[in-house]
């Protein structure tokens, strides 16, 4: 999936993978991959982690593990200090939630297309985004 979005991101957006972001004080979260636009790594030293802000498209790869009460709080938490959005990719049924302040979106079925207003001309088929899980 990471290889997928590195060819398929928009030029003016940094792709991270698994890299801390500090959300608060207290409380460091990893997203799966980190979607930085517009230059914000500009002038930031990539080695010194957590980053002190957070992505603003945070992508999180959902496990059998995980509640959905847990995951919600965490897509909230990134929202809270400055992600824009979250994507919550669950390769098991198929789906992809896209949530911002506005609610959430759910992507269903290999079909369906993943774009974003964030990233002008990208779009993904969930068939491409969620191979090789």
């Amino acid at each position: 999936m990471s290889n997928f979005l590195r060819r398929n991101t928009h030029r003016s957006a940094s792709l991270l993978a698994e890299i801390d972001c500090r959300i608060n004080e207290g409380l460091i979260r990893r997203p799966d991959l980190s979607i930085l636009l517009s230059g914000r790594l500009k002038g930031l030293d990539r080695k010194r982690v957590p980053l002190s802000f957070s992505p603003d498209i945070a992508v999180e790869v959902l496990s059998p593990s995980k509640n959905v009460v847990e995951v919600h709080r965490k897509a909230l938490e990134y929202l809270a200090v400055g992600s824009q959005e979250v994507w919550q990719l669950d390769h098991e049924n198929g789906e992809v939630f896209v949530q911002t302040h506005d609610g959430i979106r759910l992507l269903s079925g290999m079909d369906a297309v993943l774009d974003t207003p964030l990233l002008p001309g990208f779009s993904a088929p969930l068939a491409k985004l969620l191979a090789g899980f």
